[in-house]
């Protein structure tokens, strides 16, 4: 139940996160290849968060948060993960898509359309 409930949550802070990242094609008509931005962040979840110094633990847990995405799931299966980290995976699923909601409707207010 907690895996089911992080990953859940995982692959709503990845969607959230990936569609942020292409969010500046809205205000610029020339960025290439600007979805290999989000592999390239998420390429750093691929190693555990324990491999990182801790400064960089708050930063892909809380800041950009990949740890909710690939380590508390992963975890969760070994058994290693308190059910507290729960709400905090829901908590940060829903802040990371409520912010690039938000983000989304402020980029459709400014767009001048694919002419201009």
């Amino acid at each position: 139940m907690l895996f089911s409930g992080l990953f859940f949550a995982g692959i709503i802070v990845a969607y959230a996160v990936w569609f942020t990242t292409l969010m500046p094609v809205f205000w610029t008509n020339r960025l290439f290849n600007i979805s290999d931005i989000f592999g390239e962040l998420r390429d750093t979840a691929q190693y555990p968060l324990d491999l990182y110094t801790s400064a960089l633990r708050i930063v892909f847990t809380f800041v950009v948060p990949f740890a909710f995405m690939t380590t508390f799931p992963a975890k969760a299966l070994l058994g290693q993960v308190v059910w507290w980290w729960l709400p905090v995976a829901i908590f940060m699923a829903s802040a990371t898509l409520f912010a690039s909601s938000r983000l989304w409707q402020f980029a459709l207010k400014r767009y001048s359309g694919a002419s201009a």
